[in-house]
C-alpha cells in the first residue's frame, strides 16, 4: 500500500502528464498526423479540451482525415488520458 505521500506523488504527476508538462512518450513537438501537421501537443490539448474520439480531435483542429494512419496513434492517446484520469479519480 502506498503512503499518503506517494499518492500525492503519483496524483500530481497523473495531472502534470495530464496537461502536457510531462511528457512520458518523448517530445511534444513529434508529428501524430503528418497529413494535416497536427503535432502530439496538438492533439494532447485536444484531449484536454474534451476531445474522446479522433474524429473530434481532428475538428478540435480545424482538419479532416486524410490518410488516416494517425488514428490508431491518437485512440491510444485518448486512451491513456482516460486511463489516466479514472486513476486521478480514485
Amino acid at each position: 500500500m502506498l503512503t499518503s505521500a506517494a499518492n500525492d506523488l503519483q496524483f500530481n504527476l497523473g495531472l502534470l502528464y495530464m496537461r502536457g508538462i510531462l511528457n512520458l512518450n518523448g517530445p511534444s513537438y513529434v508529428y501524430i498526423c503528418n497529413c494535416n501537421a497536427i503535432r502530439e501537443r496538438d492533439v494532447r490539448h485536444a484531449i484536454d479540451c474534451g476531445a474522446a474520439t479522433p474524429k473530434a480531435v481532428f475538428a478540435h483542429c480545424g482538419a479532416r482525415p486524410q490518410c488516416a494512419k494517425c488514428v490508431c496513434e491518437m485512440r491510444e492517446m485518448i486512451d491513456e488520458q482516460q486511463q489516466i484520469r479514472s486513476i486521478a479519480a480514485e
